[in-house]
């Protein structure tokens, strides 16, 4: 059987991060810029599903929505990242869109929720009104998101960090039943880890 790697989409294509490669170095390096990611070799298997969040099927209209498996839980010990402490997957701002969604509070920029999955429910509709208003690609989305000229986003590897994660092109319309994995998959780019949802 012939090897079809060499057919994907460079987007589709996964970096060997552990290759010395130059290629390996520049994607090492531009995850590194955004927000202390480091590559990280995972020792536990993810479990096969997951529960779905009630404010997600609330912004998706359906009870049922397939999510992708959750990670592993978090390790303990170790100073996790600001996405994290603060149960908000997204990197949320804090304002009134937040505080009407679950927000007790900032840190100075950023909303902190009660717990992740007021976080994530935070995130998901958020993510429901991008849709509401057109923005249905990885590419709208993360442009929307974490725009080129704000913060020093690297903008090209969030789209496609989340583009290979959810397995759709960046310009491909995403379907509103993959939503989830979309905010899962944003979420372990920002934390630079796989984050659960609850």
């Amino acid at each position: 059987m012939a090897d079809r790697t060499n057919h994907l989409e460079p987007w589709a294509q996964p970096p060997n991060i552990f290759a010395g490669t130059p290629a390996a170095q520049a994607f090492l390096a531009q995850m590194s810029a955004a927000q202390n990611w480091r590559p990280q070799r995972q020792s536990q298997p993810a479990p096969q599903s997951a529960p779905q969040s009630p404010l997600a099927a609330y912004a998706f209209g359906s009870p049922s929505v397939p999510t992708a498996a959750p990670a592993s839980p978090l390790p303990t010990g170790v100073r996790q990242p600001r996405s994290v402490r603060t149960n908000n997957p997204g990197a949320i701002e804090f304002g009134p869109f937040a505080q009407r969604h679950g927000a007790i509070g900032s840190d100075g920029r950023f909303a902190t929720f009660p717990d992740m999955a007021t976080g994530y429910g935070a995130m998901d509709r958020l993510l429901g009104s991008y849709g509401q208003r057109g923005l249905n690609t990885v590419t709208g989305i993360i442009g929307r998101w974490a725009p080129r000229a704000a913060d020093g986003n690297a903008t090209d590897a969030y789209i496609g960090a989340v583009s290979r994660a959810i397995g759709i092109h960046p310009t491909a319309p995403i379907p509103p039943e993959m939503m989830p994995r979309v905010a899962e998959a944003m979420a372990q780019f920002e934390a630079g880890q796989p984050v659960p949802r609850y």
